[in-house]
């Protein structure tokens, strides 16, 4: 009887696991960590709730992602979109910065019809920037290659968040 419960149990764990694991019981089980983003952003500093942006992400006055990367000749080309932490408005400014040293700067007014699209934020409408940084300035070792991308409104700035497999595709292409 005692054969039972115990395979029992075991059943009974390796259905709890099984939301998380791809296989259970005898053998070895991988697990792969990935990092995820919501399809709604929260706002750059962490925290917050992800499927609600306008819950607060640290108190940060900004909200938005870097959500593409290219290379063309010796630039890396960041591009995204940022806005005021309640997706009212787009920021005034995006910058990137490397060590400290600001590579590139400017002012969000590219049309990202898919953010309003998918936020149902018409505000947001021009808050798309693209940012060309110098492939010889980045520290290509480092995580996302040292880069740290700031927003700011009304004088006042956050980080924003990198999308979706952007870090892994900066290194990639430094």
């Amino acid at each position: 009887m005692r054969l039972l419960d115990l395979r029992a149990s075991l059943i009974i764990v390796c259905l709890a696991l099984a939301l998380g694991l791809t296989a259970c019981g005898g053998g070895e089980t991988t697990v792969t960590v990935t990092e995820t983003v919501a399809s709604k952003p929260q706002g750059g500093g962490g925290g917050g709730d992800k499927a609600n942006p306008e819950s607060g992400g640290g108190g940060s006055p900004v909200a938005g992602y870097v959500d593409n990367v290219a290379t063309d000749g010796e630039s890396m080309i960041l591009s995204g979109w940022a806005g005021s932490a309640d997706l009212a408005e787009p920021a005034t400014q995006v910058t990137a910065s490397v060590g400290g040293r600001k590579l590139a700067g400017v002012v969000p007014t590219m049309k990202r019809e898919d953010v309003v699209e998918v936020l149902g934020k018409p505000g947001l409408e021009e808050s798309g920037f693209e940012l060309r940084l110098p492939l010889g300035a980045l520290e290509c070792g480092a995580p996302a290659a040292g880069i740290e991308v700031v927003a700011s409104l009304d004088g006042r700035e956050g980080p924003l968040l990198f999308g979706e497999g952007i870090k892994g595709r900066i290194a990639a292409e430094c």
